[in-house]
């Protein structure tokens, strides 16, 4: 009898400890010297934040157009889901400007290794050296979707499930750059969506994954800071890393106390 309470003690305690565990992705990599719809110095602010305040990742750190194409290519190869996090300016030291090299950039390897874009202010991709010089034809060669875009000044967007769920911070409010879900083809879909419009065809914040590479494009707030202020972004986005990234199949099961990760072959083994 004693074996058995025993027994059932330890299950229920590894089923409570296995529910309680975070993952954790491979390291955030933020571009915030140059940025478009919103000022460096709230840009900095917020990029420190997040340095300061993710724990979802193995690294958070903030780089200069040299670095950030560093960063690009350590992590890709490297196995893990990284991340590179941009203020509405595309690095022309891992895409060069003006669509110069629309296949097999920096940019676009890193995407295609299973590694994560995140944009907030300006639309994704659009704007580099030179001002406005990528234009669509950033997003379109990205993702190798022609014709896809993302217009739609004051696009009122409700909190979806999702949303409220990972991102209790955030509230409906109007974007101007949303993802056109509707424009999304093959092996591209959306896979979370936070806030979408009525229509169902536009959404911002939202992630949408390439099934085939499993690279993934996420905006938030691609609005100036005068329609989402520097305090709900910088708050919603740690909340996107915490509560969000943690929970993705490719994030590494870790245990809150920042342990060694777990492997159900070592879960087995004891």
């Amino acid at each position: 009898m004693k074996v058995k309470v025993v027994s059932v003690t330890i299950a229920f305690c590894l089923f409570f400890a296995l529910s309680s565990w975070a993952g954790k992705i491979g390291d955030v990599g933020i571009f915030c010297d140059q940025t478009s719809w919103i000022d460096a110095a709230a840009a900095k602010r917020i990029a420190e934040a997040l340095v300061k305040n993710v724990k979802s990742a193995a690294s958070v750190k903030i780089y200069d157009l040299d670095g950030i194409a560093d960063f690009a290519k350590a992590n890709t190869g490297d196995g893990e889901v990284d991340v590179i996090m941009t203020f509405g300016y595309f690095p022309e030291t891992i895409y060069p400007a003006g669509n110069a090299k629309p296949d097999g950039s920096i940019a676009e390897l890193f995407l295609e290794d299973g590694n994560m874009f995140l944009n907030t202010a300006d639309y994704i991709f659009y704007v580099t050296k030179g001002g406005g010089a990528n234009g669509t034809g950033g997003l379109q060669n990205m993702m190798d979707i022609p014709g896809i875009e993302m217009w739609g000044d004051n696009t009122a967007v409700t909190v979806t499930d999702d949303g409220k769920k990972y991102m209790p911070s955030l509230k409906d409010y109007p974007t101007w750059r949303p993802f056109h879900i509707n424009e999304l083809q093959d092996p591209w879909e959306a896979e979370t969506i936070f806030a979408i419009d009525g229509s169902g065809t536009k959404a911002d914040p939202v992630v949408v994954k390439d099934k085939k590479t499993n690279g993934r494009i996420a905006i938030a707030f691609q609005v100036g800071l005068d329609k989402v202020d520097e305090d709900t972004r910088t708050k919603c986005l740690t909340e996107f890393f915490n509560n969000w990234l943690s929970t993705i199949p490719e994030a590494t099961p870790v245990n809150p106390a920042g342990l060694l990760p777990l492997t159900w072959g070592a879960v087995k083994g004891r």
